[in-house]
């Protein structure tokens, strides 16, 4: 089983085949489960997540109900009572997942080597590989959720601090001409991110292309003025 939600929430069989999900109430339901992966989530929370403020009166009653969905489809053919990936639990439910099954711990587990890794070389090909398993922005099914908004930033700014450390080491290696579109780009999603800035002066610079650099410089002196 493979669980995708570094992106829209995708679930793939044993086979590769996509798992239907059909209702957003059931999507968010297993986001919630898989941001507590082999842990209990009780029944009120699954409510709140479900529901939020305007929870019906038999919201307690319909949980099971949107839990069944999913679980015979994550775990196809098996009879009652004989579950093993979405489990009942006296207080609420348990979403077995196991290691390398989760995008978000395999591109995390991916970064925690390039971060340990003295070569150069190869500490890029493993942050190529932790930026490779993202498939757009986190959890983007929940993006209205407030349970799930504080993981969402926790996981946005950990792909960016990725992103910078993905181009600090190609600077290193001597691909400034590589990275100079890309941090440009940053530059009008992050505009106070002051750090992208100085790479991008140090790209341009590294390049010959040394008025650009300078006007960098000069934007990012008339900025701090103004502030």
């Amino acid at each position: 089983m493979d669980f995708s939600v570094l992106g829209p929430l995708e679930v793939r069989d044993d086979a590769g085949r996509v798992v239907p999900l059909a209702s957003a109430r059931e999507r968010a339901l297993l986001i919630f489960l898989l941001l507590h992966e082999n842990e209990v989530v009780s029944v009120d929370q699954l409510i709140d997540v479900m529901w939020g403020p305007r929870r019906p009166g038999s919201a307690g009653k319909a949980v099971p109900k949107n839990v069944s969905h999913p679980r015979h489809l994550l775990d196809p053919g098996v009879r009652r009572g004989e579950y093993r990936r979405l489990l009942t639990r006296p207080t609420g439910y348990l979403l077995r997942v196991e290691r390398g099954e989760l995008d978000r711990h395999r591109f995390e587990g991916l970064l925690g080597q390039a971060q340990m890794e003295h070569d150069p070389t190869a500490s890029l090909a493993l942050l190529r590989a932790a930026l490779d398993v993202w498939r757009g922005p986190p959890l983007q099914d929940a993006a209205e959720m407030q349970a799930v908004k504080p993981e969402i930033s926790r996981l946005e700014e950990l792909h960016l601090s990725t992103v910078c450390a993905r181009i600090d080491t190609e600077l290193r290696l001597g691909l400034h001409a590589n990275v100079v579109a890309e941090l440009e780009a940053l530059i009008v999603r992050h505009p106070l991110r002051d750090d992208l800035r100085d790479r991008l002066e140090l790209a341009l610079d590294r390049s010959g292309r040394y008025s650009e650099a300078l006007q960098v410089r000069r934007r990012s002196s008339s900025q701090l003025v103004g502030a």
